[in-house]
């Protein structure tokens, strides 16, 4: 994608080494935009070796570094951000700041014509098993993870005079690279499927990579994106676990067993992984916190908002996305 004077569209991203940014910046490439990836000296590139995108190695400490990087850019995707932190203040200091500096370095940026910012289903809380969430209802976020979405999502909303801007709430991601729901892969390749609590199925949206990424770039280069806030989730809205294990235990030829785990159990094995924290430098993927995220009934969306105003249309089913993502993992040696 090139303007008017033939020179090709410049897109910064931020958080371009991570499992949604390198499949972004693929994307962008495909489409012939000029790829500069905003990164930390520290930061793994795995994902992006070898693809034709510019580093800048400033961070997202500095506004003047991100000033300059951000001259020639056409549109900012801001993905980096934190998915875990020992308090809500780890959390504001890993998602809010850094979109605030994002901010004021594109105020004045000359070219600029749109700036995405990642938020995430988490800000707007959880919903009632087929009653998937929409954009009109009002946020109530059950984990210091969503309410630090919540709290970037309103910094933005004071930046709306000045910047054009738009956000996206994905839900649950999955696909090639992908470490978090990986975990699931693995547990139904061992036979076992974990579901939490004795009543009723719960439900989500899941979203294959290649579909949210497509969507992010609809939603920054479409005008009716301006000032909106979308959900990029799946193709039907909502499955079940059941449906979503069934799936995964199909293409791997694994049968696997239904462990319900009530919710104490839940509540003391997050218990247990803490204290077993305290030894390790590593935070646990299961907290007391993360505890009242799980027992939801419910993390679905709906994308009909943005099918409707951008064009959003995801297209992978189910069957290709696990498919895909199985070989890919199984050639990594991840399976």
């Amino acid at each position: 994608m090139s303007n008017h004077t033939n020179k090709p569209l410049r897109a910064v991203i931020t958080g371009a080494n991570g499992f949604v940014g390198s499949h972004l910046a693929e994307a962008l490439i495909n489409k012939g935009f000029e790829v500069h990836c905003i990164l930390r000296k520290s930061s793994n590139t795995q994902w992006l070796d070898g693809k034709n995108v510019t580093i800048n190695n400033c961070g997202l400490s500095s506004v003047k570094a991100l000033k300059a990087a951000f001259l020639g850019a056409d549109y900012v995707f801001h993905i980096a951000g934190v998915v875990k932190a020992d308090s809500y203040e780890g959390f504001y200091d890993g998602n809010v700041v850094p979109t605030q500096k994002v901010l004021e370095a594109a105020l004045g940026a000359p070219n600029l014509k749109r700036i995405l910012i990642t938020s995430s289903l988490a800000a707007t809380g959880s919903n009632a098993v087929g009653q998937p969430s929409t954009e009109a209802m009002p946020c109530a976020p059950v984990s210091d993870y969503g309410r630090s979405k919540k709290a970037q999502e309103e910094l933005c909303h004071t930046y709306a005079k000045s910047l054009s801007i738009s956000i996206v709430r994905p839900p649950a991601v999955y696909g090639e690279r992908d470490t978090e729901v990986l975990l699931f892969f693995k547990s139904i390749q061992k036979g076992v499927f974990p579901s939490v609590g004795l009543g009723a199925p719960q439900t989500l949206s899941l979203v294959h990579v290649r579909d949210l990424v497509e969507g992010m770039i609809a939603v920054a280069t479409h005008p009716a994106g301006v000032g909106k806030t979308y959900f990029l989730g799946s193709n039907p809205a909502e499955y079940t676990w059941e449906q979503v294990a069934a799936q995964i235990g199909l293409t791997l030829n694994k049968k696997f067993m239904r462990i319900k785990i009530p919710i104490f159990a839940i509540h003391g094995l997050a218990i247990a992984a803490e204290a077993a924290s305290f030894f390790s430098k590593t935070k646990p993927s299961l907290n007391r916190k993360k505890v009242a995220e799980i027992i939801q009934p419910s993390w679905a969306c709906s994308s009909q908002k943005a099918m409707q105003e951008v064009g959003y249309q995801p297209t992978i089913s189910l069957q290709k996305g696990v498919t895909d993502t199985i070989n890919w993992y199984k050639a990594q040696g991840w399976l």
